[in-house]
Formats: structure tokens, C-alpha cells, sequence
């Protein structure tokens, strides 16, 4: 059986974002086995801006594209935002807020990402 979910996303859009957005965010909401959960994630293509650009070239299987994924704590994601999401924080599934306390973790592996 499906797990259904809803999914809340966005992007960050700042006075110098010419055409489209560098940054967006993510929140997924679902029912676990012991009640409510929500996952919050960044995603930054602000790398992209370095990379050289002659044409639109097809994509070539097999390369990552250097886009950067982040966990986020729902606080973070709120600040970061403006927005008010209400009670979801209190559902939040991510209690590890980095080294450096900002409610964001570099995901690395997709080992990072196992919901119950």
C-alpha cells in the first residue's frame, strides 16, 4: 500500500534573482506508525552559477549535477522564509541540527534519508 503524503514546496526568490530562483524548499507530511511526521529540505543550484554555459547541451547519463541538498529543520525552513507553518515543527522528524546549529545538514548519502 502507498504511504500517502502531502508535500509543501517553494522557492526563495530574492530582488536579484533575475529570471529564476537558486534556492527552494521542501516539507513532506505524513502519518508513521507513531503519529504525525514532517522532513523539511533546502535545495541550493547557486553552484551552477560558476559553471560555463555555451548552448543548452542534452544531459550526459551518469554525471551528477552539483546541486546542493540539504535536511532542515522546519524552524529553519520558516526563518529562512518568513513563513508560518503552524504546529508541523512539532512533528518535525530531523533533531540533528548540524555543527553549527543552524537546523541544516549537508545530505551526503541517501543513507541520511531512512523515515519511519
Amino acid at each position: 500500500c502507498a504511504l500517502p503524503i502531502s508535500v509543501l514546496r517553494g522557492a526563495f526568490v530574492r530582488c536579484d534573482d533575475v529570471e529564476v530562483p537558486l534556492r527552494f524548499w521542501k516539507i513532506v507530511a505524513w502519518v508513521g506508525a507513531t503519529g504525525p511526521k514532517v522532513a523539511g529540505f533546502l535545495v541550493s543550484q547557486e553552484k551552477l552559477l560558476g559553471e560555463a554555459r555555451v548552448g543548452i547541451k542534452p544531459a550526459t547519463a551518469g554525471t551528477p549535477i552539483q546541486v546542493d541538498h540539504w535536511r532542515a529543520t522546519i524552524a529553519a525552513i520558516a526563518k529562512q522564509t518568513g513563513l508560518d507553518f503552524g504546529e508541523l515543527g512539532r512533528y518535525d522528524t530531523f533533531k540533528d541540527p548540524g555543527p553549527v546549529g543552524e537546523g541544516m545538514l549537508e545530505i551526503t548519502s541517501l543513507d541520511q534519508l531512512v523515515f519511519t
